[in-house]
């Protein structure tokens, strides 16, 4: 039996003071999070590792380097970001876009996205984590850098 998608009826726009509560919600926390990473700079300041992989085998794991590139991004060196972790800037653009979206369109989008597209885009990045980890170690950029 084919599998059927249910749409709900679009949810209608209760007007400006809804945006403003979704753009609260979806936008506050990200913000500040991005201001603090770009105001601390831990690839020129330094700091405890924080990745239990690397504390335990002194080897980067998938995500090693995904803050350093996503700080470098924010604050507007490219070339570093993404020569840190290639992942780093498109996941920060990644997460803007989502935030954004949900902002906007949130009540439209409420039961017209398919149940099986967060999980995918879930597994389509890790799938590029870890090809870009393997790409890394083949290359030796996997042993700890400074």
């Amino acid at each position: 039996m084919p599998a059927t998608i249910a749409y709900a009826p679009p949810q209608p726009n209760r007007g400006p003071s809804d945006l403003v509560a979704r753009a609260r919600t979806h936008l506050l926390m990200p913000t500040a999070l991005a201001g603090g990473l770009a105001l601390w700079d831990p690839a020129r300041r330094g700091g405890p590792p924080l990745c239990p992989y690397r504390l335990v085998t002194g080897h980067n794991c998938p995500g090693c380097g995904l803050t350093r590139s996503a700080g470098a991004f924010l604050r507007g060196r490219w070339h570093e970001a993404f020569t840190l972790h290639a992942l780093g800037p498109v996941l920060v653009v990644e997460a803007l876009l989502v935030c954004l979206t949900f902002v906007v369109l949130g009540p439209r989008l409420r039961g017209r996205v398919p149940s099986w597209f967060g999980p995918a885009v879930l597994v389509a990045n890790a799938v590029a984590l870890f090809a870009v980890w393997t790409m890394r170690s083949s290359t030796g950029q996997i042993s700890v850098v400074g």
